[in-house]
């Protein structure tokens, strides 16, 4: 029997290769099962992209066949509240999102969205971003006080350079230098600039389906007047309302302060389980009564948590 000697001690060649075959055998196995887990994980994937699939054409017949009453959609017996709020449909969690209640990127005012970000960081970043932002999606090379050109991202030698167009995808924030994944995300405790933006959005704000921070930044109030809008709107209370209201306004459009949009931001989500996000637009007289601008699922692309 050939030997082996290892440490001063002599081994046979069948116990040295019993243990090669042994750890062999042990990665097989860990293999197998990483596999194993990984098939398991896809079928969860599938199943719940039906369940949401299911779940998301009720929404969507719901949208078009419904009677839009401020901040809700009503189908008997159905109400679905469209600002945001969290409700239960068919065992999944449902946010639906008026895209009036946003500020759209591709109609908004700087002094908006410079409001919006001084309500979470200071006001030398909020500054900062603003500029930033301008500069990223204007067509000139003129710099912004604060701003940066595609001279300024070559000499830091940045990933990427400014698209000089409208954003394509609201993750493109998180290329501005002075944006963090915080203020984009935000936590549980506050919102994140991606849950309160859209990349074009609609050219109209509605008072009824928009969250606290675009309504105190559009209309430049003061915290205690939008909590006291906020407050009034959760008793529906909308004559009492409508007195805080300026009587015009120029982001609420030709329709008044209560108009809806064809565009709703729709995310639902299994417990414990990938969200699915899903940007839809109604068309009504098209050949197609809507169209999904936007799919993530599951919804873990760049900076979404």
């Amino acid at each position: 029997m050939t030997l082996f000697k290892q440490h001063g001690f002599v081994l046979p060649l069948a116990l040295i290769m019993l243990a090669i075959l042994t750890g062999l055998a042990v990665t097989l196995s860990e293999q197998a099962h990483t596999k194993m887990l990984e098939i398991q994980r896809q079928q969860t994937s599938w199943r719940n992209e039906l369940e949401y699939r299911s779940a998301l054409q009720q929404i969507i017949r719901i949208l078009l066949t419904g009677e839009v009453v401020y901040n809700k959609v009503y189908l008997d017996p159905l109400a679905l509240p469209i600002d945001g709020q969290r409700f239960k449909l068919k065992g999944l969690e449902v946010q639906i999102q008026d895209g009036a209640g946003l500020i759209g990127l591709g109609h908004y005012e700087p002094e908006w969205v410079l409001r919006l970000l001084s309500q979470f960081c200071g006001t030398e970043q909020a500054l900062r971003i603003t500029d930033e932002l301008a500069d990223w999606v204007d067509q000139d090379n003129a710099r912004h006080r604060y701003g940066l050109e595609s001279i300024d991202y070559l000499r830091q030698r940045h990933a990427y350079l400014p698209r000089n167009i409208a954003l394509r995808s609201l993750d493109e924030l998180l290329e501005l230098p002075s944006m963090t994944p915080e203020l984009y995300n935000g936590d549980a405790e506050r919102y994140g600039l991606k849950e309160l933006l859209l990349t074009g959005g609609v050219d109209h704000l509605n008072i009824a389906t928009a969250p606290a921070p675009v309504i105190q930044a559009v209309l430049g109030l003061s915290a205690q007047q939008t909590r006291k809008i906020i407050s009034l709107r959760n008793s529906n209370n909308w004559t009492e309302l409508n007195k805080l209201l300026p009587t015009y306004h120029r982001a609420f459009g030709e329709f008044g302060a209560y108009n809806a949009s064809n565009l709703f931001r729709i995310r639902l989500r299994k417990q414990n389980d990938p969200a699915l996000t899903v940007l839809l637009r109604l068309t009504f007289n098209k050949s197609t009564p809507y169209e999904i601008l936007l799919w993530h699922y599951p919804d873990t692309y760049r900076g979404w948590i």
